[in-house]
């Protein structure tokens, strides 16, 4: 799996990673973005080559506005591997 990803998000699109990367168990973000309301604290975040379950910090859930920050650091709590399937 690559160890940098330009985004990531999660199914919902409500929490966008950008800048990632992944050093032992967190993920690095240059910028993190997460829409209101968000009722859940770990999130499945992806791209077409990973999914990570991080956990967001609890002043990231329920809240009533955009939250944005910058050089963010999140816990991994798993990863998974995206299978390539050919047709």
């Amino acid at each position: 799996m690559p160890l940098e990803h330009d985004l990531l998000t999660d199914p919902f699109q409500s929490v966008y990673a950008v800048n990632c990367r992944i050093e032992g168990d967190a993920l690095h973000c240059g910028a993190l973005y997460v829409e209101p309301q968000n009722p859940f604290q770990l999130i499945r975040l992806s791209d077409n080559s990973a999914s990570l379950d991080v956990e967001l910090p609890d002043d990231l859930v329920n809240q009533s506005t955009l939250k944005k920050g910058w050089d963010v650091k999140l816990h991994i709590a798993s990863i998974h591997e995206q299978v390539q399937h050919s047709v």
